[in-house]
């Protein structure tokens, strides 16, 4: 029998005790070695489970730093990222490792929504989780994966040197899968296994907000990773820095990715109602991209 250590970041979320209690309830629950609840939170209102370990951490850190000591913490050979916000279906677990496990290989599922999210919520989902949305996806094999559900060796994930803690955002989890990549892994999509993401934006503010912030940990991540950038990129990080045309240039870009996405993510056509917020909070995210080009020379 495999026995997995899932890792849960947490800065008082309002959600983990559906998380922990969705945990209890899952069919591979005598698999699950320890579950590790990671931060700052109300830990004495937690459910009692002899399975749940809390390690508080002092600060108030990154969430990347928090997976770093989950995972050196981890008593099991396999460990499972899950954010405090993302309520794993009951056979979550047993999907997600119902391919071959091998240490090259992290497996990720699915990220869903509630059914009653509004139109922002989704337009927020689509944008920011483009590669795990529920419903969307029709890959197998892919390069990036969000660590709110991914499966992966304890010790490939250490010896990479796990999440890169100067990305504090979202940016950690682009950067983390590029090395594994590049060092011989592959990532599989699973869309068996799903959680639902209780996240919401309640207006365009918060969600454009959001996708900006997502759009800087995006250059910075590039930044780091300049030097084996290809030309079309060096380009554009040299016109993204001369104002206005910086933003006409994005606008630009933009307008392409929206006019290819349908051919290249058919199913997306389904949703057509959320293109005109998908487009403007694209639009957001390269405005993030520029914003953090025109502020770092470098990022390390």
């Amino acid at each position: 029998m495999t026995f997995f250590s899932i890792i849960i970041p947490t800065f008082f979320s309002p959600r983990l005790t559906e998380v922990l209690s969705a945990l209890k309830q899952q069919t591979y629950y005598p698999n699950i070695n320890e579950i590790l609840v990671v931060g700052q939170d109300h830990f004495g209102n937690l459910p009692e489970d002899q399975k749940v370990r809390i390690i508080h951490v002092e600060q108030n850190p990154s969430a990347a730093h928090n997976r770093n000591i989950g995972a050196k913490a981890a008593n099991s050979e396999w460990i499972c990222f899950l954010d405090a916000d993302c309520i794993p279906m009951h056979d979550w677990l047993e999907k997600i490792s119902e391919l071959s496990l091998d240490k090259n290989i992290a497996i990720a599922g699915l990220i869903d929504l509630p059914y009653n999210s509004n139109y922002w919520t989704i337009c927020d989902h689509l944008t920011g989780f483009t590669n795990q949305a529920a419903g969307i996806v029709n890959k197998t094999r892919i390069k990036y994966v969000s660590s709110s559900n991914v499966l992966i060796h304890r010790n490939t994930f250490l010896n990479l040197g796990g999440f890169n803690e100067s990305l504090p955002n979202t940016g950690e989890d682009r950067d983390f899968c590029w090395r594994f990549t590049n060092f011989g892994g592959k990532i599989y999509l699973t869309r068996n296994a799903v959680v639902k993401h209780l996240a919401q934006r309640s207006t365009f503010n918060n969600a454009w907000k959001h996708i900006f912030q997502y759009g800087v940990d995006t250059a910075k991540f590039r930044l780091i990773h300049h030097a084996n950038s290809n030309s079309v990129w060096k380009v554009g990080r040299f016109l993204a820095r001369i104002p206005i045309v910086g933003e006409i240039v994005g606008l630009f870009r933009v307008s392409v990715r929206f006019l290819v996405r349908p051919i290249v993510q058919p199913t997306i056509v389904k949703k057509i109602k959320y293109w005109p917020g998908i487009f403007l909070l694209d639009y957001s995210h390269t405005l993030g991209m520029i914003s953090a080009l025109r502020t770092y020379a470098t990022y390390s």
